[in-house]
């Protein structure tokens, strides 16, 4: 549950980021940990900084697609290992917005 625009939304996000070629070593975290430019990042830590974004958005109002910008933006920085990265959102339909709704973001680096 996202709570975004609307208390209680539930939005079913779809996720797909390609990493850089050239890649090598060990696996590396968010965190204190410094992470590498050429160093694969463990897909756990991408998807779980990804859920944080996702969960302390501090805007709730903003459109999807600003949202949607900003978190792929956001990852992007996060993680520079990844060449590129697409978001798409899934909103149902609710009580107070009768259509179900979907929005979805490519950003590159």
């Amino acid at each position: 549950m996202t709570d975004h625009q609307y208390k209680g939304q539930r939005s079913t996000f779809r996720i797909t980021y390609q990493y850089r070629n050239g890649l090598v070593g060990p696996t590396a975290t968010k965190g204190s940990e410094v992470v590498k430019d050429d160093t694969y990042p463990f897909f756990q830590n991408v998807r779980n900084g990804i859920i944080s974004d996702i969960r302390n958005y501090p805007r709730k109002k903003d459109f999807y697609e600003i949202f949607l910008g900003n978190l792929a933006e956001g990852t992007l920085a996060d993680y520079p290992q990844l060449s590129w990265i697409r978001i798409k959102v899934d909103v149902p339909a609710c009580a107070s917005v009768r259509t179900a709704r979907f929005a979805t973001v490519f950003a590159e680096q």
